[in-house]
């Protein structure tokens, strides 16, 4: 199933989920008390045992364990190098760092997955609340790290929390388990995201608003998206191949240029805050490179083109307010 709760163990304060599972209180409760709610069960590693050939006798594997959760799932096999970050001592660490009620946890798969998210201070636009949210997930299965960031959406289910791994940050967190530390730069990281975004919230309402307040025609916003997708200069050379690669990036550039440019003028998110607005020409770089564009996959979108496609839409925005 799309969502993919494990027994309809999810928990939301006061809004729910779109699957209508798990449990939606009516007031803020303490971590201890949604985690028993849940029953969110222990995870350990246990010792591997394999039959012995004619001598009905069990030998332990040397180097190799397996992540057993305590209603006995096992989760994958691992080998010494493996350091287990339990799911009670995941949320501990986010105990310890975020002073905030939690807004949703909830559990994926066979239980091996759990995802956590608290709201981060809000900004408004125009009358549009821009409601982000701080979300980190824990997977027991030896092969996927933990993950935290600020996000957009409110993750919910294994759809939405894909959706808020996806999303443009440049703050991110991925640590293996692999480490000592990792528990410990996870806590780094979160008091990290909290402290700075509770101190900037006042400085982005400013740059939001007055992006918000600054008026472009068309002809305005495609000048900003030549910004944004800029073209480079001819290269300085009499190789065929060179100058196909920079015909090639052209075109891709001013491709670029346009599909943003009909999101600004008519995509199906746009509000009283974006049509017509600076504002609303930013959102439209940012919707085409974390949802539309061709090839815009997770490491385009953190790491490669699309990162700094995004942050120079924000600088190319901010210069000219």
């Amino acid at each position: 199933m799309a969502h993919n709760i494990f027994e309809k163990r999810f928990y939301s304060l006061r809004v729910p989920a779109w699957h209508k599972l798990g449990i939606v209180a009516d007031h803020e409760q303490a971590l201890d008390e949604i985690t028993a709610l849940l029953n969110v069960p222990d995870v350990t590693l246990e010792p591997v045992y394999a039959e012995v050939h004619g001598k009905n006798a069990m030998l332990e594997l040397p180097d190799i364990r397996a992540i057993i959760s305590s209603d006995a799932k096992c989760f994958g096999t691992v080998s010494d190098h493996y350091k287990l970050v339990s799911h009670k001592d995941f949320l501990a660490a986010w105990q310890q760092c975020i002073p905030t009620p939690t807004e949703t946890l909830g559990m994926l798969g066979q239980g091996e997955t759990l995802f956590i998210t608290t709201t981060l201070p809000s900004i408004s636009v125009k009358g549009d609340e821009c409601k982000p949210y701080l979300f980190a997930s824990n997977t027991c299965d030896g092969k996927t790290s933990i993950r935290a960031r600020p996000v957009a959406t409110r993750v919910v289910c294994q759809n939405t929390m894909n959706i808020a791994l996806r999303e443009y940050t440049n703050t991110d967190f991925n640590g293996r388990h692999m480490g000592g530390d990792v528990l410990q730069r996870l806590m780094i990281f979160l008091t990290h995201v909290w402290d700075s975004r509770n101190g900037n919230v006042t400085m982005l309402q400013d740059a939001f608003t007055k992006l918000a307040e600054t008026c472009v025609d068309d002809q305005q916003a495609k000048a900003y998206h030549s910004t944004v997708y800029e073209l480079p200069d001819r290269p300085d050379s009499s190789q065929p191949e060179i100058l196909v690669k920079w015909e090639e990036f052209c075109l891709d550039q001013v491709t670029h240029r346009s599909h943003a440019l009909h999101l600004f003028q008519d995509s199906p998110t746009n509000t009283d805050a974006t049509k017509g607005t600076l504002w609303g020409a930013y959102q439209s770089v940012l919707e085409y490179e974390c949802h539309c564009r061709k090839g815009s996959g997770a490491r385009s979108v953190l790491f490669g083109a699309g990162a700094q496609r995004m942050e120079k839409a924000f600088t190319a925005a901010i210069s000219l307010v």
